[in-house]
C-alpha cells in the first residue's frame, strides 16, 4: 500500500490525502487505530480514519455502545473530504454541547444513558424555542452534571444568611420564604419558584428580574456562600449575554447543599439534598492514543539512557546473527539501518515490561530520536536509522 504518502517524526505522522495534509499526533484519539491500519496494510480503514475528525471518531465509538436506544440515530456527512458523524434524537440534530455531554458520559464509563435522554426530553419540553437555544449557550460555557431525573446541576451565590443577595418586590414568589427585603431564602431542601411571566426573557437585559443560577466560578464570585441547585431544563427562561453566558434566569429550582468546589462528574445521583458523583463508581473508557505518561517517564533525564540502551540491546539480540556476529539479512546498508515489520519486535522487552501498545512503542521510538521512514513497496514496513 503506497498510495497514501506520509512523513513520520517525533511529533507524529503527516499523511497526504486528497491534496491536503493530515497531521496525527501521538495524543490523537485515532492514533492507535491508524498505526494498526498502517501495519496491517489496511488502506481502506486508514483512509476512513484520516477523513474522520476526532469528534466524529469518538461519536462513532459511542454509537457502538448506545445505538439501540429508541429515536437515536447517527448520520455520516462527507463535506470537503472530511467525514462528520452527527447524532440526532427524535429527528433533532443534537447541538455540540449535547454531543459533548454524550461523549463525556461514555468516557466516564457510563453504560445506561436513560438519564441523558430524559434530560433532552425535558429540554425539548421547554415551551420556548428561544429559551432552548439560549440554554445551549449556557451549557456550552461549562459542562454541568445531569441527574437521573434529566435535570442539571448549577450553582448559586448567596449571602452569609443564605438569602439571595438581592430582592425584587415585583417578583411573585410561588414557593420559598421571602424576608422583608424581598430576598429569598436558599436553605438546603428549599424549592424556589416564581411566576414565569416575572422572569425577564430578554437576554440582552443583563441584570434583570428572575431567579439566577450559573457556573461555579460565577456563583463563587457573586456570593459569600455557594449552594448547588437542581434545575429542570423546562424551567429555563433566558441566558443573559454578559459574563460569557455563565448564568441563566429560571423560574424554579431546588436548593441542594452548600459546597466548596464544583462537581466534576458528568452525571450525579441526587438523594434529597445529597449529591453523589456517578463517575467515581465507574471505570472510565481509555481513549488515549498512547500512554504519554509512560513515554514521559521512560524518556525522562533519569531514565532515557537506560531506555535507549535497552532498545539498542534488543535490536542487537534480534538482528545480529549470534553465532558468528554478522548482521542479519534484514539489515540494509550497514549496522545503523534496520528494516522490520513489527514495532513490538523493535522494542522487545521494553514494550512488554511496560505493557504498552504498538502505537505507544512507535511513539517512544520517535521520541528517542530514531529516524523512521517507509520501506520500499509497503507502507507497513519501516526503515529505522539508529
Amino acid at each position: 500500500m503506497n498510495s497514501i504518502p506520509y512523513i513520520m517524526n517525533a511529533s507524529g505522522w503527516t499523511f497526504f490525502v486528497d491534496g491536503r495534509a493530515v497531521k496525527i499526533t501521538p495524543d490523537d484519539v485515532r492514533y492507535t487505530d491508524i498505526v494498526d491500519a498502517v501495519m496491517a496494510n489496511d488502506e481502506k480503514t486508514l483512509l476512513r480514519l484520516l477523513k474522520e475528525n476526532t469528534t466524529s471518531y469518538i461519536i462513532n465509538s459511542v454509537s457502538e455502545t448506545i445505538k439501540d436506544y429508541d429515536n437515536l440515530q447517527f448520520v455520516e456527512r462527507d463535506e470537503n473530504g472530511v467525514i462528520t458523524t452527527i447524532a440526532s434524537y427524535k429527528t433533532q440534530i443534537l447541538p455540540k454541547c449535547l454531543q459533548k455531554k454524550l461523549i463525556s458520559l461514555w468516557k466516564s464509563g457510563c453504560t445506561d444513558f436513560t438519564h441523558y435522554f430524559k434530560f433532552i426530553d425535558n429540554l425539548m419540553a421547554n415551551p420556548s424555542e428561544t429559551s432552548r437555544e439560549e440554554l445551549y449557550d449556557f451549557l456550552s460555557y461549562q459542562e454541568l452534571p445531569i441527574t437521573s431525573e434529566g435535570t442539571f446541576i448549577a450553582y448559586k451565590g448567596v449571602g452569609e444568611d443564605m438569602y439571595s443577595l438581592r430582592g425584587n418586590a415585583e417578583t411573585r414568589v410561588l414557593q420559598g420564604k421571602v424576608n422583608g427585603h424581598y430576598q429569598i431564602r436558599n436553605n438546603p431542601g428549599d424549592v424556589i419558584e416564581v411566576v414565569v411571566a416575572d422572569v425577564d426573557a430578554n437576554r440582552n437585559n443583563w441584570c434583570s428580574a428572575g431567579l439566577h443560577v450559573g457556573s461555579y466560578d460565577y456563583a463563587k464570585g457573586f456570593g459569600k456562600r455557594v449552594v448547588a441547585v437542581e434545575v429542570n431544563p423546562q424551567d429555563v427562561v433566558s441566558v443573559p449575554t454578559d459574563c460569557e453566558c455563565q448564568k441563566c434566569r429560571v423560574s424554579k429550582y431546588k436548593v441542594l447543599n452548600e459546597i466548596k468546589e464544583a462537581y466534576t462528574s458528568p452525571d450525579v445521583e441526587v438523594d434529597g439534598i445529597d449529591v453523589k458523583e456517578c463517575s467515581k463508581d465507574r471505570t472510565p473508557v481509555n481513549v488515549e492514543a498512547s500512554d504519554r505518561g509512560i513515554i514521559d517517564e521512560m524518556c525522562s533525564p533519569a531514565n532515557i539512557s537506560k531506555t535507549r540502551e535497552a532498545i539498542e540491546r534488543n535490536i542487537q539480540n534480534h538482528f545480529v546473527n549470534r553465532e558468528d556476529g554478522t548482521l542479519s539479512p534484514v539489515f540494509l546498508g550497514g549496522p545503523t539501518i534496520i528494516q522490520g515489520t513489527n514495532i513490538a519486535q523493535l522494542c522487545g522487552s521494553v514494550g512488554r515490561k511496560n505493557k504498552i501498545s504498538r502505537a505507544t512503542m512507535l511513539a517512544l521510538v520517535l521520541r528517542l530520536g530514531y529516524s523512521v521512514s517507509t520501506a520500499p513497496g509497503s507502507i507497513s514496513r519501516f526503515i529505522v536509522t539508529l
